[in-house]
């Protein structure tokens, strides 16, 4: 049920649906006690039930609260009003139908299931198994002391004793279903970052592509339409240029003309640059792929905001993964940066980062979102971590020559 879900918020949906369907238990139970004490009133008017229904509508209103506003204090005082009114339903149904009452133990059980059903205002299969069985408990014992004091004798309540052991039953298969999703996620994480990094790859697999159709084969169809055996200085010099856009790889641009060096210039100016020439002189090897001017695309916010992100995620790479390399790809649109920081050092666990833990959540997330830009991080405990971040391409920015990770990086 939590596969769907991220992970930091499954728990916590999960319990809170399992919470509503108990209080749903609950009100059914309470609402079937009504109906029976209603239906003995009418039968025989000399019976004096209404305190049972005054115990029924106590209840109700508890379960109402803990139900609207979950919480420990909610709880606890749904246990203390439940146990109150199970003790005076008791002494009233017990008291003028003993004999129905010890045939029928359903009847007295009703409200015992309603407090059974009181759920765990906190996440966690533990603490939901603990509230039940003091549901449990509190039913019981005032149950008991009811009878007692009415000089009757204790029964058995196969009943209740059944509703706290399927609410057990359940708690347990929840837990086994959320051990089953936790180890799933991290193969779906690195799912989505294998496609994010495959979606990059086709589409400058694509660019080559195109580049070959129109520089290589029309290179050889031009030769080979040639009348004669010597090429000529024209298709020398164009075949010339075309090889020096594809050994620079200066096709990884989006159509804009310009000078090589003067893209290399650029893509130096930027906080980019000067993350990844940061991390380089602290002894970690940066592989840059991609177009790498993309990111002199952005204006100086931006572009600020990215380059302190990548500082970070480098500098994690420093610091915890156990590696001495790092992957750096761009890409940049006419609409966005993409930057990914890759390394296959020892991961972990996304949503388990203590609070206090600020690098990734405010250096880099909180950061980026402030210039309009997303963060997503894969991380797989053993296997690296992934980090994708983008920023929008300002309107007014000025996109320079585009030059890509090869000579000049």
């Amino acid at each position: 049920m939590s596969l769907g879900l991220p992970s930091h918020l499954a728990s916590v949906t999960v319990s809170r649906s399992h919470a509503r369907t108990l209080h749903v238990a609950a009100f059914v139970a309470l609402l079937c006690a009504a109906v029976v004490v209603v239906a003995f009133a009418a039968d025989n008017q000399e019976l004096i039930l209404w305190p049972a229904l005054a115990a029924i509508a106590f209840i109700g209103v508890a379960l109402w609260l803990v139900d609207r506003y979950p919480s420990v204090l909610t709880s606890v005082s749904y246990l203390v009003v439940g146990a109150a009114s199970v003790y005076w339903y008791t002494l009233a149904v017990y008291s003028q139908l003993t004999v129905i009452a010890e045939s029928a133990a359903i009847w007295l059980a009703l409200p015992k299931i309603a407090l059974v059903m009181v759920a765990s205002p906190l996440v966690g299969s533990l603490s939901a198994s603990v509230w039940c069985v003091l549901g449990y408990v509190s039913a019981e014992v005032v149950a008991s002391v009811a009878v007692i004091s009415l000089g009757g004798d204790l029964f058995q309540d196969a009943y209740t004793l059944l509703a706290m052991a399927i609410v057990l039953a359940t708690i347990l298969l929840t837990e086994l279903a959320r051990v089953r999703a936790r180890r799933a996620q991290p193969q779906l994480h690195r799912a989505a970052r294998d496609e994010r990094l495959a979606d990059l790859r086709a589409r400058l697999e694509l660019k080559a592509a195109a580049l070959l159709h129109d520089t290589v084969l029309s290179h050889l169809n031009a030769i080979a339409s040639s009348p004669t055996v010597a090429v000529s200085d024209e298709l020398r010099s164009q075949i010339e240029r075309d090889l020096e856009i594809i050994v620079g790889q200066e096709w990884l641009n989006d159509g804009v003309s310009g000078e090589p060096a003067q893209a290399a210039e650029n893509w130096k100016q930027t906080p980019f640059y000067t993350a990844v020439d940061a991390a380089r002189s602290q002894g970690l090897e940066v592989e840059v792929t991609g177009d790498i001017s993309a990111a002199a695309r952005l204006n100086d916010e931006r572009a600020t905001a990215l380059g302190l992100a990548v500082t970070q995620c480098l500098s994690n790479v420093i610091m915890h993964s156990g590696q001495s390399r790092a992957e750096v790809a761009i890409y940049g649109t006419d609409t966005d940066v993409s930057i990914m920081v890759i390394d296959h050092g020892v991961g972990f666990v996304v949503n388990a980062i203590a609070p206090d833990r600020l690098g990734l959540r405010a250096s880099v997330s909180k950061r980026m979102e402030a210039v309009g830009g997303a963060v997503q991080v894969w991380s797989t405990p053993g296997m690296g971590t992934s980090v994708l971040i983008q920023a929008p391409v300002a309107a007014q920015a000025q996109v320079p020559s585009a030059v890509t990770a090869g000579d000049a990086v």
